[in-house]
């Protein structure tokens, strides 16, 4: 039997960090046809246990009741959250196009762009969504740009607010 040290390093985390999960596994969504997308830029934690002798290691899914074995992790692809979202210059150019829209905005992501849904997009944009007037929201479009050159650490698909994004202040 493995120690919970072993266990924690075979699933490549660390009790007190914040996971966020990227993908799912093919065999997760055949198991789980209807709610595997669910999962998805879900954030995790490992839990602390006081008892380092235990083996029985859980993690906590972000507005989720109860816990789940570390071993469900293997249905997933994921990273840890660390440091900021935006680095200095995003974070000035998007202030700068989205300030006259500031109040409206819902929220901003990254997603991927691609012709043709079996490609592996090479390529991304950014996206937000504002509250319309007298209208349902509408999305405003950014360039596209070489996947894993800009906005490095948006997780795709992920929905941020303009606080996680520290543009609140524009």
């Amino acid at each position: 039997m493995k120690s919970r040290e072993e266990l924690l390093q075979f699933f490549g985390v660390e009790e007190g960090k914040i996971y966020i999960i990227t993908d799912v596994s093919e065999r997760f969504k055949k198991e789980c046809p209807n709610n595997w997308s669910y999962y998805i830029n879900r954030e995790f934690k490992i839990a602390e246990d006081t008892d380092k002798n235990s083996t029985s290691i859980c993690i906590f899914f972000k507005s989720t009741p109860g816990p789940r074995a570390l071993s469900f992790l293997s249905n997933f692809e994921y990273q840890e959250v660390s440091g900021p979202i935006l680095n200095e210059k995003e974070k000035k150019y998007l202030s700068a196009v989205i300030k006259p829209f500031k109040k409206q905005v819902l929220h901003i992501m990254k997603d991927n762009y691609s012709c043709d849904p079996e490609d592996k997009a090479k390529y991304e944009y950014i996206r937000f969504e504002y509250d319309c007037p007298d209208s349902y929201p509408s999305w405003v479009d950014f360039p596209v740009f070489k996947k894993g050159k800009m906005y490095k650490n948006m997780i795709l698909g992920k929905e941020y607010t303009l606080e996680e994004l520290e543009l609140w202040h524009i």
